[in-house]
Parts: structure tokens; sequence; C-alpha cells
């Protein structure tokens, strides 16, 4: 950004009533920074340039490995949270945005607050008076009036959420500052289609995860017919380390099977994958909701053909039943992968609609941008209540 003129801040200090002492120092210090005689960084604050004193600081991580052989599962999500308010500090137009839809959402409770109470009453007052009574008329006029001002609240909520989603690319560029300069991510790629796709992701997993593995992921293009799902489908193979990309592949759909080599090649986030997926399925067993943890086939959620029968999932609250799909013995998962995927296509929209797996997603990145080895080395064991266990009595 471009830093400000120090005369003209000021003579708009001197404008605002500042004193002439302040003014010049602030000027003073000014040229300081500008001369890089003082260590510091500018930040945009509403729209201002603001100097901070001092290096920029580093995002803080919490531990997520302990003794070797477990992970942290709890701070893997406060690490999340830790690297969102370090994207807010970086981006402070996407925190406003943020503060203002959950400022309008907090003014649409207190308004059904008061709906209810004014129903409360109408039954009250029902008991006593006929429906013409000038109190119960009263009441109805309040009643509509509140009704009226909610379908302005909500027209607003939905402005508010649009205005808030379209600012992928502004979370994105404040999530790279936050995180610091990554390593390229390693692709071995010998593919000849799908180019502009596979650049563009690849361009974005080298902003915002970087190299995983010395051992780089492998890109190879299926022709027609060939494959595992007759070319229809992607694909990865973990014990080749390769994705099998369809002919026009998006590049999101590049953005998640590389999240299957993340999963493969390091042990700490497929633990974290494996965990999350039976913590929501003790959470929906917990529920009483059968629908939420009965383990089906996939395409008996989705009303689609194009599952395998012997691929299955557990519905629960994902965003797509898809990330519930379960891998024998939890040897992999769709976590990571489908993970990464929102994270690319709306990063906000990810958050608003399954906030876990949001912060699940953006700890595991900030551990693998901090840690380039793992020292958890075995597979996840998955307890015998987690959904795993109720697949081996489903499966013959």
């Amino acid at each position: 950004m471009n830093r400000p003129n120090s005369e003209l801040i000021y003579r708009q200090l001197l404008a605002a009533g500042v004193a002439v002492d302040t003014a010049l120092a602030v000027v003073v210090m000014l040229k300081a920074v500008q001369a890089e005689e003082e260590e510091g960084h500018w930040v945009t604050i509403e729209g201002h340039p603001v100097f901070i004193h001092g290096p920029r600081p580093e995002v803080e991580l919490l531990p997520v490995v302990e003794d070797g052989s477990s992970i942290n599962y709890q701070n893997i999500l406060r690490n999340g949270k830790i690297v969102e308010k370090a994207i807010l500090r970086h981006s402070p137009s996407l925190a406003k945005a943020m503060r203002n839809l959950a400022k309008l959402e907090r003014q649409r409770e207190q308004l059904w607050e008061r709906i209810k109470q004014l129903n409360e009453q109408d039954h009250q007052l029902a008991r006593q008076y006929p429906r013409d009574h000038p109190l119960r008329q009263e009441n109805d006029k309040q009643y509509k009036q509140l009704i009226e001002q909610d379908r302005e609240l909500l027209r607003r909520i939905d402005q508010a959420k649009e205005d808030l989603f379209a600012r992928g690319g502004e979370f994105t560029k404040a999530l790279q500052s936050a995180l610091g300069k990554p390593t390229p991510a390693n692709f071995d790629d010998h593919t000849t289609e799908n180019r502009e796709q596979i650049e563009a992701a690849k361009q974005w997993l080298s902003n915002v995860v970087g190299m995983v593995s010395n051992e780089p992921c492998a890109i190879r293009q299926l022709k027609p017919g060939e494959g595992h799902y007759g070319g229809s489908r992607s694909y990865f193979v973990s014990s080749q380390n390769t994705m099998y990309l369809t002919q026009g592949a998006p590049s999101s759909v590049v953005v998640h099977e590389w999240g299957h080599y993340v999963e493969n090649k390091r042990p700490v986030v497929l633990h974290a994958c494996v965990e999350f997926l039976s913590r929501k399925y003790q959470e929906a067993v917990r529920s009483g909701i059968a629908e939420n943890y009965d383990i089906k086939p996939l395409k008996d959620f989705t009303r689609t053909s194009s599952y395998e029968p012997h691929e299955v999932a557990f519905r629960d609250r994902f965003m797509d039943p898809y990330v519930g799909k379960l891998y024998d013995r939890a040897q992999a998962t769709e976590v990571m992968s489908m993970g990464l995927q929102y994270l690319y296509e709306n990063p906000l929209r990810f958050r608003r609609y399954d906030p876990d797996h949001y912060y699940l997603t953006l700890g595991l990145i900030a551990y693998l941008r901090r840690y380039p080895v793992d020292y958890i080395k075995h597979s996840p064991r998955p307890s015998a209540s987690s959904p795993w266990a109720k697949l081996s009595q489903i499966k013959p």
C-alpha cells in the first residue's frame, strides 16, 4: 500500500484540534518509518493507514502432538480460531462485515422475543376479551408492525450474507498474510489437459497450504472409459500417491484430491479427521435422530446414481453427506478433502454452515505450515463408539 503523506496528516491533525507538539511528534515518527529507521508495519483500518510498532506478529499456535503418539483435537480447533483472529486483524473490512451480520441476527433474535411476548399476551387477552376489543386490536397492530420489521431485517440479513460470502478473495489474502510465506505445494505433474484449472489449484494450494511432504503428489489424466469409475469421477490412490483427474475436472476437484494426498502423507491430519468424524457420530447418536447417524449408501442420501453401492456414510448435519463417507478401517476420510474444497470455493459460507469443520481445516493448515514433519506414525485406532465399529457390523 502507499505510505501516507506526513505533511498532509500533520495538517489534518491540526485541523482536528491536536496540539502542535503532538502533531510534530507524529510527523517525526512517520518520516523515521519511511526512512526505515524504525521497525514496524502498516495496516489499513476503516480505510485509513495505521502504523504498528514492532515486527509483524506471528500466529502463536497451541501444541497439537502429545507424547509423540496422540493428538490434542481441541487444540487443533483452538488453533483454527487463533488463525481466524489473525485473518480478521489483517482484514478489518472483513471483520466489519462479520460484525454487521452478527448484529443484524442479534436484532432479529430480540425482535422474535418481542413477537413471542405479544403472542402470549394475545392468548391471555383472548380469555377475557373478544377479537374487536381495543386491547386486542392494539396487540394485533403491534404484532403486524413487528412482522413487517422482521421482513425488513431478514432482507438486510440476506444482503449482509451475500456481501460476506462475496469476500472469499479477501479472506484468502488475509489468510496468506496471517500465516506468512509458505513453500510451494509439491507436485509431479504429467498432464496435458485441464492446464488452466490445475494451475489455479496449484497456485491456491501453494499460497494457502504449501509443501506438506518431500514426496510430491503425482497427477495423471484419465481418458474416457479409463479408471475406477470409467472416467466419470476423479479419485486418489494412496498406494500410488497419485490423483487421477477426469477430462474437464475443475480446479476445486484438484484441491479436493490434493486433500487426500495430505491425509496420506501426514498422519496427524488423518488422526484429526478420524477424530472429527468419531465425535460427530457420537453427537448424532446422542441426539437420538436416527437419520443423523444411520449408516447408509451415499446414493440414498444424495438421490443420485453416481456412487457405488459400497460407498456409505452417515448424514449428520454436514454441508454435504459426502463429508461423512466411511472408508474401511478408517484408512482415509473425506474431511480434509472437503474442507479444503469448501475453503477454496467459498470460505465464509463454509464458516457459517459448518464452523467445526471450518475451524478444524484452518487449524490443520496452520499445523502443516508450522511443522514440516509428523512424529505420529501409526494409523488412528477408532474407538468402539465410532462409526467404523458400526460399519464393521453392517458389512459382511
